[in-house]
């Protein structure tokens, strides 16, 4: 019994010891934040929460006959999709197009598949342009960022000075250091241990997110801002349209990284239109603000972005176009102004290569 209560005590005593050790940690010229408060889901049954209940593909068929006529042999069809997709994904295209006028389930279907094509080759199109930025905006902010004493050129972003706004500053430095600590890459291993917890920014801009990357972007003050910009693109008018340019890229990256619809998707952050460009791309003008908020208007980004890129890229991006346009004709139901697309559409998306 002694024994025990001797093991007991030393046991605390050890436990005491390790607890009160201090560990310092190097936190590279910027705070940690803290930690966010969690966040639990509630109990539906405990807080009277009415859920929709879940549906049987029977159940789900039966639903959507209910909004669009369906054949034997459509029935049939939607049966074979329904195995493999997500009826709570589908459902939103039989919403938008059960009032067109002699749609079909296939229509449906079809326009479904469209935006997976759509994704799918817009991926390498803003992976292009998001690789390119990254490698571009690392090494103009080490050419142009005039070293000082505390901070090296290739850790400026901690420099709350090249920023346009103080808050924004110790918001963005705090995420990156966060980031830095909470991230378990290879790489970030390897300046943890090797590298005394100290980063550069080619190695920072490798692991964060297109939307981090973006905020960086649209929070740098403008003499960086305007440096990167025209060391990118050689066209003063890009520099009052990157930072929504960077907006829309970000829309259209999360949709293509959550596969989600583009079909009747409207960007909350309008493109910037190049002032000579309105006419030519917007010939009704009294649409232009709708047209821009749709894909048309990301396409109008994406195109004036890969203007600047090799002629394989714009030959993809041309050939994406053809197959694009003959894929939507295919679809008698569906309607070109949820995309925003106006007459002439793929012309004017079209890059004259030289």
């Amino acid at each position: 019994m002694v024994g025990l209560f001797f093991y007991i005590f030393l046991r605390k005593k050890i436990l005491m010891k390790t607890s009160n050790r201090k560990y310092k940690v190097k936190t590279v010229n910027h705070r940690i934040p803290p930690k966010k408060a969690l966040c639990v889901i509630n109990n539906s049954k405990v807080i009277n929460q009415e859920l929709k209940p879940y549906l049987s593909e029977q159940e789900m068929i039966k639903k959507i006959s209910k909004d669009i006529f369906l054949t034997n042999s459509d029935t049939i069809l939607l049966e074979k999709f329904l195995k493999k997709n997500s009826y709570f994904r589908f459902s939103i295209y039989v919403k938008l197009m059960k009032n067109i006028d002699k749609v079909t389930i296939l229509d449906v279907i079809e326009t479904y598949k469209l935006d997976s094509f759509i994704r799918n080759q817009l991926h390498y199109f803003v992976n292009q342009i998001e690789i390119f930025w990254k490698k571009s905006l690392s090494d103009n902010m080490c050419v142009s960022y005039e070293e000082t004493s505390i901070f090296p050129k290739n850790q400026c972003y901690l420099d709350k000075n090249i920023y346009s706004d103080l808050k924004w500053a110790e918001d963005i430095i705090g995420h990156f250091n966060s980031f830095f600590y909470s991230n378990q890459s290879p790489t970030f291993k390897h300046h943890h241990i090797k590298k005394n917890h100290c980063l550069p920014i080619w190695a920072l801009f490798e692991e964060i997110t297109f939307g981090s990357l973006t905020t960086f972007i649209n929070q740098l003050n403008t003499e960086y801002y305007n440096n990167w910009v025209m060391s990118c693109y050689d066209n003063p008018k890009y520099k009052k349209a990157i930072r929504s340019w960077a907006n829309v890229i970000r829309a259209y990256r999360n949709k293509i990284a959550h596969h989600s619809r583009i079909y009747a998707f409207k960007v909350t952050d309008a493109p910037t239109i190049i002032k000579n460009d309105s006419k030519s791309y917007f010939p009704e003008n009294n649409l232009k603000e709708t047209q821009k908020l749709y894909l048309y208007g990301g396409l109008y980004v994406i195109k004036h972005l890969l203007i600047y890129e090799d002629s394989m890229t714009q030959t993809l991006w041309n050939k994406f176009l053809i197959d694009l346009e003959k894929k939507i004709d295919k679809i008698p139901s569906l309607e070109k102004s949820n995309y925003g697309f106006p007459e002439n559409w793929r012309n004017k998306l079209k890059i004259m290569i030289v």
